[in-house]
């Protein structure tokens, strides 16, 4: 219904034009307007040609922005979509990190207590003399994990100044 009184409009309109320049350009225009001459209806004919061609092409490009828009809300769901799946896989490899974390942890602190009870089962200068190739920061951990009078002896067994260091 649009188009037709688009198209009815158009027609009217280039019509009007067509008497107003026959007018202009014939001194018996106004005589001329009701011939049916072979170039008014030409005209006409023409002008109802061309409106319909721009109506077409108007449709065409609707069309076209219509497509292009589903096409795009189609790519942002599926975006949406492949977001979403990252996101839970980011989601399970950080809990397994977590996990593989709190595991490493846990064999570590058992491998502490176990070599602290092996230093607290030798003599303190053996137990020193295998402390000394290690950081200051590992022995602080084994010796607070053994009895405090055999972590005396094996810290005294140090040289002073590395014993002081570990004491801080």
């Amino acid at each position: 219904m649009k188009q037709f009184f688009v198209l009815f409009a158009v027609t009217f309109i280039l019509a009007l034009a067509t008497t107003a320049a026959l007018m202009y350009l014939k001194p018996n225009g106004i005589h001329n307007l009701f011939s049916t001459s072979t170039d008014s209806l030409s005209i006409v004919d023409t002008a109802v040609a061309q409106s319909d061609t721009t109506i077409i092409k108007k449709d065409a490009n609707k069309n076209l922005l219509e497509s292009s828009t589903v096409r795009w809300e189609d790519t942002v769901a599926v975006l949406k979509a492949q977001l979403l799946t990252k996101e839970k896989l980011i989601s399970d490899l950080n809990k397994k990190i977590q996990q593989q974390v709190q595991s490493s942890d846990s064999l570590n602190a058992l491998k502490e207590a176990q070599f602290a009870k092996l230093m607290e089962a030798m003599e303190p200068e053996d137990a020193a003399r295998v402390l000394e190739n290690m950081k200051d920061s590992e022995i602080k951990k084994i010796l607070l994990k053994i009895k405090v009078k055999q972590a005396s002896k094996i810290l005294g067994s140090l040289e002073p100044k590395r014993a002081a260091r570990i004491m801080n």
